[in-house]
């Protein structure tokens, strides 16, 4: 269902006050900007608050970390008010974008959603389905938005990825970089193949019937290297590769249907698709076209911050909704329960034998 118009709408858990200090709820409020926060600036969170900064419609009104010093460091080129508890906010924020440690997804996000405070957590949404139904269940129960950070959806709702990719039989996906030295509480499948885990889910829309994977820790105590294979009732059949430990860049995927391939690069921002062997001439552009091939200019995550700010200003679903979300994380924690494990020791015996 539609998240409702925000301008049209009562939470019906929230008193006088709140609807003028939350939620633009009525038609004189409704070009006040609505009042955004960041919980948890590391390495991402860093980036959320620099996109809100920058978007028409919103005002950064709080960042929130557990090492003060590093709120004050975000906050201050952008004249905001920085944090070390969460509930020093409840009354100051309409909406948080959540990116702080996995672990903690869910009760930061239960919190916000209890409070009043509409909700955009990163990826994974939470450790457990569990905690995954409990924030979805609260959010509809409450009138609140809950929107999952798959920020590839973007890219691919750009392209026309949808349209063109209607009938998949194999789809291989690589994503591979450097240790940052974020995400140590979740393995490389959570951390990163998800991204394209839900991307293949998006277009395959149908039951896995079996998986089969290897996967290997490197720098963590978790899985940093993963390769994976899904297969899907309708024959379908999804490679994923991730490694948050390589030397190198890379985040590609390849899209192989009856008429033809499409190849995408994350990184350049390229999508080329050929039909049995010729590039296909009528692709549409963003930014100019070469051919049939694609070069374009996007910034997905502040596509997806825009997003979640019009979805609450104006109403309807957003791109990747709480369902999504579950949807992405069971899977990933299928493979994860399913997916064979190369210690290091065997890996180095493996190498000298």
């Amino acid at each position: 269902m539609p998240f409702p118009s925000p301008a049209l709408s009562v939470p019906r858990h929230a008193t006088p006050n709140r609807l003028w200090e939350g939620i633009i709820s009525v038609s004189s409020e409704r070009d006040r900007p609505l009042r955004v926060g960041v919980v948890g600036v590391g390495y991402f969170g860093r980036f959320h608050a620099a996109k809100y900064a920058a978007l028409e419609g919103c005002a950064l009104s709080a960042v929130i970390d557990i090492d003060i010093e590093r709120a004050r460091a975000v906050a201050e080129p952008y004249g905001c008010p920085a944090y070390d508890r969460l509930d020093a906010v409840i009354d100051q924020v309409d909406a948080l974008s959540i990116a702080t440690p996995t672990s903690t997804h869910y009760e930061v996000a239960r919190t916000c959603l209890e409070n009043g405070i509409h909700v955009l957590v990163e990826k994974p949404m939470t450790a457990t389905l569990q905690q995954a139904d409990a924030l979805i269940a609260l959010a509809d129960a409450r009138g609140m938005l809950l929107q999952v950070g798959h920020q590839e959806r973007f890219f691919a709702a750009q392209v026309g990825l949808a349209s063109m990719a209607s009938a998949p039989t194999d789809i291989y996906c690589e994503r591979m970089g450097p240790f940052t030295g974020r995400s140590l509480d979740c393995s490389v499948v959570t951390d990163l193949m998800i991204h394209d885990i839900d991307l293949a889910q998006s277009l395959v829309r149908t039951r896995i019937t079996g998986v089969i994977g290897l996967g290997a820790p490197s720098v963590t105590d978790y899985p940093d290297e993963a390769d994976v294979t899904l297969y899907y009732a309708n024959g379908c059949t999804v490679r994923l590769v991730a490694s948050r430990a390589s030397e190198g860049r890379s985040r590609r995927a390849r899209i192989v249907q009856a008429d033809g391939t499409i190849d995408i690069d994350f990184l350049a921002r390229t999508c080329s698709h050929s039909r049995l062997g010729a590039i296909e001439p009528q692709l549409p552009y963003v930014n100019g076209s070469i051919s049939g091939r694609r070069a374009l200019i996007n910034d997905n995550l502040g596509q997806e911050l825009a997003a979640f700010i019009d979805v609450l200003r104006h109403g309807g679903k957003p791109m990747v909704t709480g369902d999504d979300g579950r949807r992405a994380l069971e899977t990933a924690l299928m493979i994860e329960q399913h997916m064979n494990i190369v210690l290091p020791e065997q890996r180095a015996a493996g190498a000298s034998a």
